[in-house]
């Protein structure tokens, strides 16, 4: 697995892309695999980590499964990912721009 370097944002919570493969025809596949991350992010909630699945997108033409999450840190997000029993290709730090900001 490869795993960008993480920055925190204000509030102490960034934003990672996990990226999976899925297989082409996957959409179960991936659809278990985003109710087995709700799944675990219900059982990490009772942990100090603070983590939220913001959304998750399947690519079915390059076979590619992204979920986007929000957490204090890459480790939690790396027990997220093996509690839910996704194999992941990579994560990646990742930046939200507001399309709605204006430049200042």
């Amino acid at each position: 697995m490869f795993l960008s370097a993480a920055r925190r944002t204000i509030g102490g919570v960034a934003s990672f892309l996990v990226e999976t493969h899925v297989v082409q025809g996957g959409r179960g596949q991936f659809t278990t695999a985003v109710d087995e991350l709700r799944a675990a992010l219900r059982e990490m909630a009772t942990l100090d980590s603070q983590v939220r699945h913001v959304r998750s997108y399947l690519v079915p033409g390059d076979e590619l499964g992204c979920h986007v999450v929000e957490a204090d840190s890459s480790d939690a997000v790396i027990r997220l990912a093996k509690l839910a029993g996704i194999e992941v290709e990579r994560i990646v730090s990742a930046i939200d721009i507001d399309p709605d900001r204006r430049s200042e």
